[in-house]
């Protein structure tokens, strides 16, 4: 009797295998490789409250920092059940070669660890085809490719349904989108050497997803100026990002998502929350809504600057009043840096009050020393010396951001026609 079912146990146990191997595809399979789960057949879950997509480019400098992030979300006390966070992660361990890194591009849906902080991810990596990602070996993607991008998008809202979508740019942002050696871009990736144009970014958000996330946040440098945000005007309800340098380590998500378990039934909430979280002095949120009049509040202004430099030596003093003041945002780290002017100092210094009206309904920030939305002035060397070389992707018609190609008395001109920029900068 025992041997007859020992047996029996036997041929349940095959049937069940052959049964999992025919439904492979409909069904959720998990298994346990090297102590870590993974899913190598997504499956659409349950509509849920909130889908948090972050999109880590770490194939660069900064990959250590993306498993320490990674490790602060596992750290949250949120609910993983009814919200879903989803990190597309690329790394390079031939740069350092640390413990914990890996050689190429893992999908993650991430867990809690109820160890906290630590060295060990503890979340479900996930395989997946429309990515062509496996979550049993390594993948090689080009996350400066806006397709890649895209198509993470589409891929987390179809397994991961929800009522608000948030998306966060992780890493490495150098300010407005152009075509030029000196380029300010997103997503840098050593492997295939190359970036994102901020343009191709905002393309892909919009295709992805068809309709607007809540909020579109970025943890980098460099993320709350005028010309991306023209970029990001019709893809997000709120967005949140800092004006100036970022820290090297980024945001801390632990505390962020610990206060998302307070449900934030909308993108504004949300990017208060974040906010909250991070207690940063130059971290703006930004109401997406009134970008196009704060653009156009802006020509206004810088028309009406222009039209008061009247002589060398004014556009003179009024270049190093801006240089000199404590309202630019400078890198130095790279042969060309860029200088940041914030908007609401310059309305506010030079007459522009109908403009820092407009800045006030439209941005919240910590600092209220600042207005919270900067725009590219010039760029310095490695000494902080001014570069008078123009940039030639801030030269109208030159590039490709909207911002520039429609700014009518603020960026360079092809003819130096007399804008702001020609005037104090090409006299």
């Amino acid at each position: 009797m025992e041997l007859f079912r020992k047996n029996i146990f036997k041929i349940m146990l095959a049937m069940s295998l052959m049964f999992l191997s025919c439904k492979m595809e409909e069904t959720c399979v998990i298994v346990t490789a090297s102590l870590e789960p993974v899913r190598e057949y997504n499956f659409e879950h349950d509509k849920g409250d909130w889908t948090v997509m972050v999109y880590m480019p770490a194939d660069n400098s900064m990959e250590k920092a993306a498993l320490v992030d990674i490790n602060e979300m596992e750290a949250a006390e949120f609910d993983f059940e009814n919200n879903h966070v989803i990190v597309l992660a690329d790394c390079n361990n031939n740069r350092d070669g640390y413990d914990g890194e890996w050689n190429g591009t893992r999908l993650y849906e991430i867990q809690h660890d109820k160890n906290g902080m630590n060295e060990t991810l503890v979340s479900l990596r996930l395989g997946c085809k429309e990515l062509g990602l496996s979550s049993r070996k390594e993948g090689e993607l080009d996350m400066s490719d806006p397709e890649v991008l895209k198509t993470f998008v589409s891929s987390t809202a179809k397994y991961y349904p929800a009522s608000h979508y948030a998306f966060v740019m992780w890493g490495e942002c150098s300010g407005y989108s152009g075509r030029s050696k000196t380029t300010r871009a997103v997503a840098f990736d050593d492997t295939s050497v190359s970036y994102m144009e901020n343009k191709d970014f905002a393309d892909s958000l919009k295709d992805g997803l068809e309709k607007n996330f809540d909020v579109l946040a970025m943890d980098t440098c460099f993320g709350s100026e005028i010309e991306l945000l023209c970029e990001f005007e019709k893809c997000a309800d709120y967005f949140v990002g800092m004006e100036g340098l970022q820290k090297v380590e980024g945001w801390d998500y632990c505390p962020l998502l610990n206060l998302l378990s307070k449900e934030p039934d909308e993108g504004k909430k949300f990017a208060e929350l974040l906010m909250e979280s991070q207690k940063e002095k130059n971290i703006s949120i930004v109401d997406m809504s009134k970008i196009k009049d704060l653009y156009s509040e802006f020509d206004l202004f810088s028309k009406s600057l222009t039209n008061s430099i009247k002589t060398k030596s004014n556009a003179e003093k009024i270049k190093s009043e801006i240089l000199e003041s404590d309202f630019c945002f400078r890198a130095y780290e790279s042969a060309v840096n860029p200088v940041y002017v914030d908007i609401k100092y310059m309305a506010e210094k030079y007459g522009g009050q109908s403009l820092a009206s407009c800045i006030e309904k439209t941005v919240r920030t910590n600092n209220q020393k600042y207005g919270g939305i900067g725009v590219f002035l010039c760029n310095l060397d490695k000494e902080n010396n001014l570069i008078l070389d123009i940039p030639g992707d801030y030269v109208r018609g030159n590039g490709n951001c909207k911002f520039v190609n429609e700014s009518e008395h603020y960026a360079f001109s092809q003819d130096n026609s007399g804008t702001f920029l020609d005037k104090i900068f090409r006299n």
